[in-house]
């Protein structure tokens, strides 16, 4: 539990927008073996696809529909200098930075992010 409450906390701009229902939801799916693989699953495809980034942002890059990139200002996971590369790939990606997010908009940020989201979908 401490782990998970500190990769929670680690993953948000402001630790006290973690409350404890987010906790014990995060460490219950963390017991679940099907979340588990499909997570380990996930990292592993990630290692491997950055590996090979060239060729990967080439894939992405052929693709010409409607993208939305949301970034958390404060994320320690996946910098906010990261979201150059997704300009780079998708030069008509719609871009939101949500000012008082780390890693985790939805959590600290929803109604934001919902909104853009809404109006995006709507296009």
């Amino acid at each position: 539990k401490r782990f998970i409450a500190r990769t929670l906390r680690r993953a948000v701009a402001d630790p006290a927008s973690i409350d404890p229902q987010h906790l014990e939801r995060a460490y219950e799916l963390s017991q679940e073996l099907a979340l588990r693989r499909a997570f380990a699953g996930v990292y592993a495809g990630a290692i491997e696809a950055f590996a090979e980034s060239r060729e990967l942002h080439a894939g992405f890059a052929r693709y010409t529909g409607p993208v939305l990139c949301a970034w958390g200002k404060h994320d320690r996971y996946i910098p906010l200098t990261a979201l150059r590369e997704v300009v780079r790939i998708y030069p008509n990606a719609a871009t939101l930075v949500l000012e008082h997010s780390g890693h985790l908009p939805m959590i600290e940020e929803p109604k934001r992010l919902g909104e853009v989201l809404r109006a995006f979908l709507a296009r």
